[in-house]
């Protein structure tokens, strides 16, 4: 073989080697390109169960705000109630207070002993009402 040949072939098993270096390489990349692919993919999924479970949140989120506000509702409606029942308790106690007073004067002044003990059933009976709204002020 002469020297051209064997140059020739040196340069050919060096094409050779080259090109088998290159599959090679080719080949890992391949490889790791399945892998970051593969990795996408669960990526991806976990994206989605994650975007699904956000969206799970948005609504408890939403359902527990309707909840709040109702519940606000209900107690300021439980706030205003209370206002006016407790208005109606100081009415009640003015008005009691003020038949006490009567019946005891007409009880004091009453000449018949069957209008004075009516008057006496009448003031036991506002005194009872009395202590109601006093223990019903006392509790609330």
């Amino acid at each position: 073989m002469c020297r051209e040949e064997k140059f020739m072939l040196y340069i050919i098993l060096l094409f050779v080697f080259v090109v088998v270096y290159l599959m090679m390489l080719m080949r890992r990349q391949k490889e790791k390109m399945s892998e970051i692919k593969i990795q996408m993919d669960q990526l991806q999924a976990q994206h989605d169960q994650l975007q699904k479970e956000r969206n799970r949140l948005l609504e408890q989120m939403n359902h527990l705000e309707e909840q709040r506000e109702h519940l606000q509702m209900q107690t300021d409606q439980a706030f205003r109630s209370a206002d006016e029942i407790e208005k109606i308790c100081d009415e009640i106690w003015h008005h009691a207070n003020t038949i006490h007073l009567y019946s005891s004067l007409s009880e004091e002044e009453s000449k018949s002993i069957t209008m004075k003990e009516k008057q006496k059933i009448i003031i036991k009976t506002i005194e009872e009402i009395l202590n109601i709204i006093y223990k019903y002020k006392s509790d609330v």
